[in-house]
């Protein structure tokens, strides 16, 4: 389950002193669920949700979010509005996925810092 999530979680609310009704309170889920989530008997949560969390208990919201994210299984594209070209690349993408050697994804996540570069830069 989500244990990177899950010890991070933790950690950071009892560095911070914060209580599990608060954060419960701060993301509207129960104290239940926060508790299982930071045993790890719970998938970690969404990425949104993982920045939210890290704010309420005063985190790093870039480790949280990743931290949910590596915990992940599977992750999700949004591609319902999406051009028809995106969603063929998106689909093909998870179909080679695990066919995909070392270097391939190498290249991929260089493609990608790349492309974080351009986009933050050209925000800027």
């Amino acid at each position: 389950m989500a244990r990177l999530f899950a010890a991070l979680a933790r950690q950071a609310r009892l560095d911070s002193r914060v209580r599990l009704y608060e954060v419960a309170a701060a993301l509207g889920v129960s104290v239940a669920y926060v508790s299982e989530v930071e045993r790890g008997n719970r998938p970690a949560p969404s990425p949104e949700r993982a920045v939210r969390w890290a704010e309420v208990v005063k985190g790093d919201p870039t480790a949280f979010a990743d931290a949910a994210v590596t915990d992940k299984s599977k992750v999700e594209l949004p591609v319902e509005a999406s051009d028809p070209a995106d969603v063929h690349l998106a689909l093909a993408l998870s179909r080679a996925w695990q066919d995909l050697d070392g270097q391939e994804r190498m290249e991929l996540q260089e493609l990608m810092e790349r492309h974080k570069e351009r986009k933050k830069h050209h925000v800027a």
